[in-house]
């Protein structure tokens, strides 16, 4: 089990990682963070509802990233960041 915060404060940002649509870290904390990378293998295809900061970030530690998205700006933005990918 995971320990630390892991719960968004959106007054105080406290617990979790910067949030960047660019990629550098997806809106959790780092525990959970790190607890996801160290489940993930290169040869993994991972499968998720909604994309975002954390599809673009996790993307590049598996094979094969799909993510099912309803919201065509984010599907758009997501879409951006990971065709190099």
């Amino acid at each position: 089990m995971m320990e630390g915060k892991h719960r968004f404060n959106f007054e105080t940002k406290e617990g979790v990682s910067t949030y960047n649509i660019l990629g550098s870290k997806p809106l959790m904390c780092e525990d959970e963070i790190e607890y996801i990378e160290s489940l993930l293998k290169p040869e993994y295809t991972i499968f998720e509802w909604g994309s975002g900061g954390s599809t673009i970030y996790f993307s590049k530690f598996v094979k094969k990233y799909i993510s099912i998205e309803s919201q065509l700006h984010w599907y758009r933005r997501s879409e951006e960041h990971t065709s190099e990918l």
